[in-house]
């Protein structure tokens, strides 16, 4: 889900980054507007490389497993539960 930031620009070996998701746009009837996010997904592939759909797509997918009350290791590792630890 981490992406490696910008190679070319040898950022190796341990840059990483997690790309933002952003809150979605609601339209002029106050409806969510699920194909105009408020960062484009251009903007995205151009701060963080081609890998940033794949990324995201685990992100999500990984949200929704603990919306559901499911185990997801990735989401208690981001999680800060306990900032000292």
């Amino acid at each position: 889900m981490a992406i490696r930031l910008h190679l070319e620009y040898g950022t190796q070996p341990n840059v990483y980054c997690i790309p933002p998701l952003s809150p979605p746009r609601f339209d002029e009837n106050g409806e969510i507007d699920e194909d105009n996010p408020r960062i484009p997904m251009w903007y995205l592939c151009y701060l963080f490389g081609p890998d940033v759909d794949d990324a995201l797509a685990t992100l999500k997918a990984e949200m929704a497993k603990k919306r559901r009350s499911e185990s997801s290791e990735l989401m208690d590792i981001l999680i800060a539960r306990v900032w000292r630890e």
